[in-house]
């Protein structure tokens, strides 16, 4: 959540600071709700309409004062310079769940998205948000196919809900270039629920379980346990999971295969 949480400055301070540590992705929230504003309180939107982008050019240039979209282009271009990708998450899972974007208002922000960002060659997609695949399909599928028909070079996901993988839904969608799944939060104990894999803090089993798919397609965790966060997330008295949590989770997934690796701090 750069954008709505940082100025230009701090952006530009956080970055640096990835990058010296030796990050090369940083994944960003483009639209996490429909009245998204900036730093600045600028908004993203005219209307809380998705398919109306508020493009505005501001008169005060000479400040570090930008409106949404230049911020967002001022972002990619700062990651550029540090030689790190951008991973895009066009809306979260949530703002589309609630019923108040339709497949035509998706598809036209995605158009948006993909003319404004088509000569962007650090940035990469990451459809959905924190949801499963299985709801809202259609928008999904909108997004996907209308943001890869523009950029066909430009690498796209779908971060999926917590305990699931993108490959449940699309591992055959054209535009889904890798697989990423949401090993979620929870210790062994604590993932014991009707329906789930349960595969626990055992987040290997995920890539294991994609690369046994066809089309074979790179696979990696888009969301393990955040350091410093509680153990099952939502329980402030539950132990915290600490860096050697982390570091198991991250060897265990890419000694699997995995392709990547994804950290997150406590917020």
């Amino acid at each position: 959540m750069l954008l709505s949480k940082l100025k230009q400055d701090q952006v530009t301070t956080y970055l640096h600071d990835r990058h010296r540590k030796g990050f090369n992705v940083v994944q960003v929230m483009v639209i996490h709700d429909l009245d998204e504003k900036n730093a600045y309180g600028i908004n993203a939107l005219r209307n809380k309409d998705l398919s109306q982008p508020d493009t505005a050019v501001l008169f005060n240039q000479g400040t570090d004062t930008l409106n949404y979209w230049q911020g967002l282009d001022s972002l990619i271009v700062k990651a550029d310079r540090d030689n790190m990708l951008v991973a895009l998450v066009p809306v979260w899972g949530s703002v589309v769940k609630s019923g108040k974007v339709s497949i035509a208002q998706a598809t036209q922000f995605a158009q948006f998205l993909a003319k404004r960002y088509h000569g962007a060659k650090n940035v990469v997609w990451l459809n959905g948000g924190d949801i499963p695949g299985s709801d809202s399909t259609a928008i999904w599928q909108a997004i996907g196919k209308t943001i890869k028909a523009e950029n066909p070079t430009q690498l796209m996901s779908f971060h999926p809900r917590g305990r699931t993988q993108s490959s449940t839904w699309f591992q055959t969608a054209s535009w889904l270039d890798f697989n990423c799944f949401q090993s979620g939060h929870r210790r062994y104990d604590q993932d014991r629920g009707p329906g789930s894999l349960q595969y626990g803090e055992d987040n290997y089993k995920y890539v294991l379980a994609d690369y046994n798919k066809q089309p074979i397609k790179p696979t990696l965790d888009a969301e393990p346990s955040y350091e410093g966060i509680p153990e099952g997330l939502h329980d402030s008295l539950q132990p915290r999971w600490d860096a050697a949590a982390i570091r198991r989770y991250a060897y265990w997934s890419v000694f699997s295969g995995a392709a990547g690796f994804t950290y997150g701090p406590m917020r």
